[in-house]
């Protein structure tokens, strides 16, 4: 008898102890359940309001993007473009820019009709104005004189000069140009690189090179992860220097396949597209450029271009408005879930 006193009073201490275990799981369990659920609706507007941001960022980075453009800008006006090069670039969607001079026009001997000339625009080709060094002095004269023939014949007046032979001096020839309307000018680049990134201003200043120089594919590869650049390849039916290849240029077009774009993104110097901002606390990440270019005339590429100049400031205002806000809610929830689990810390 005296050996199961003991026992029962071991026992009923073990009860004891279990029931008060029991007791405190329970109470313990409630207040877990409790911090769960003034926690749980925090955490879940947090993690909604991380995934707006990343949204955010990447919509952001999209919409900064200006994909570089390039212009194929024939120098004569032959009817070879309309019969052996328009089928290529039709096959592959892409468009070309005819000069006009006052030996370059349709109708003419060697020249393309008047009817294949329209039907290249009416396709989204461009046009523009090849300049006569012999004018140099007189270009009002050749100005108007190109004026009156394209108005004669119902042609649009380009809105570009290219200047294959220099001569071009703004001092003295800027004020004709803006008069009759001409807002883009051309010049020669020394290279790939020169000057494929410039403001557009009253006007626009970009280069050309032909369309076959060496290094050609490193330097359309660069364009391609630049922002708001342009680059005109030259090509010609007759001159050796940049004279129209079938084999080599329809290679040429299709190993741009990969990273050309049709519609335009708008959105000064090289813009790389953005790298998101992260969230405060994690760690950098690096987003790859991707290569985005369009061929297209030199009339889409200036107000694309020109687009980007004048939204980029508010896009950019906006952006950073629109983080901030995020942010400042996301530390707000932080420091509510921190409040929370340091009073049930001290429970």
């Amino acid at each position: 008898m005296k050996r199961i006193i003991p026992l029962i009073l071991v026992l009923a201490a073990l009860a004891v102890g279990v029931y008060y275990v029991r007791q405190a799981d329970k109470t313990e369990q409630s207040q877990i359940r409790e911090l769960y659920t003034e926690v749980e609706p925090l955490q879940k507007e947090k993690a909604a309001l991380i995934e707006e941001r990343e949204k955010l960022v990447e919509e952001y980075r999209i919409s900064m993007r200006d994909p570089s453009t390039v212009q194929i800008l024939f120098r004569e006006n032959r009817e070879e473009i309309f019969t052996e090069v328009y089928p290529i670039m039709r096959d592959r969607g892409v468009t070309g820019v005819l000069c006009l001079s006052s030996k370059e026009y349709p109708g003419r001997n060697h020249s393309m009709t008047f009817e294949q000339y329209n039907r290249l625009l009416m396709d989204g080709w461009g046009s523009c104005l090849l300049f006569e060094t012999e004018y140099e002095r007189k270009i009002d004269s050749w100005i108007d004189y190109m004026q009156r023939h394209v108005e004669r014949d119902g042609l649009p007046m380009p809105t570009t000069v290219y200047f294959p032979d220099g001569g071009y001096d703004p001092d003295t020839m800027d004020e004709a140009l803006l008069a009759a309307g001409i807002n883009t000018v051309i010049l020669n680049a020394e290279d790939g690189h020169s000057h494929t990134v410039t403001s557009v201003g009253s006007i626009w200043k970009t280069g050309a090179m032909p369309w076959n120089y060496t290094g050609v594919n490193n330097d359309v590869a660069l364009l391609s992860v630049t922002d708001s650049a342009n680059l005109c390849f030259t090509v010609s039916i007759e001159n050796l220097w940049d004279a129209f290849e079938a084999p080599l240029f329809t290679s040429m077009l299709d190993s741009w396949e990969s990273f050309l774009v049709s519609e335009a993104l708008i959105e000064t110097s090289p813009t790389p597209t953005p790298t998101p901002t992260p969230v405060p606390g994690a760690a950098p990440t690096e987003v790859p450029v991707e290569p985005m270019l369009r061929v297209t005339t030199f009339e889409k590429a200036r107000e694309a271009h020109r687009k980007t100049e004048e939204g980029l400031s508010a896009l950019v205002r906006e952006h950073e408005e629109a983080l901030t806000a995020l942010d400042t809610r996301i530390a707000e929830l932080d420091a509510e879930i921190k409040a929370i689990y340091d009073r049930w810390n001290k429970n």
